[in-house]
């Protein structure tokens, strides 16, 4: 996620706007902001007297599986398990997050099982 805009460049956007000497459109054009952010900033500074950006907010995904030793214990004691399974023992996830947990964990399995009979 890119970083925030500057404090000083949200709040000399708004005083802008609030001398009135020139649209939302051309303040976005100077600014070379989009209409949306201006209303957005505006917005924010009415409710909380304040432009500061939003803080706290989460970075990156959060974790899918929390206990990694009890995942890698199912897998170890259920070699024969498949990824329906595992979705219902560990949680409401996509196919795709089962398959980077397995890459994570250095388990590998195979796509699609084919017998094959030697003579």
């Amino acid at each position: 996620m890119p970083s925030p805009y500057s404090e000083d460049l949200r709040e000399r956007v708004i005083k802008t706007f609030d001398k009135k000497t020139m649209t939302m459109k051309e303040i976005s054009e100077v600014f070379k902001l989009s209409v949306k952010t201006i209303y957005l900033w505006r917005k924010r500074n009415k409710e909380t007297e304040s432009v500061k950006p939003l803080s706290g907010y989460q970075k990156g995904h959060s974790s899918k599986i929390k206990d990694l030793e009890s995942f890698i214990k199912f897998l170890n004691d259920n070699h024969d398990v498949t990824v329906e399974k595992i979705i219902d023992k560990f949680g409401n996830m996509c196919k795709d997050t089962v398959y980077n947990y397995l890459n994570k964990v250095n388990y590998t399995y195979k796509k699609s099982f084919s017998l094959s009979r030697e003579g």
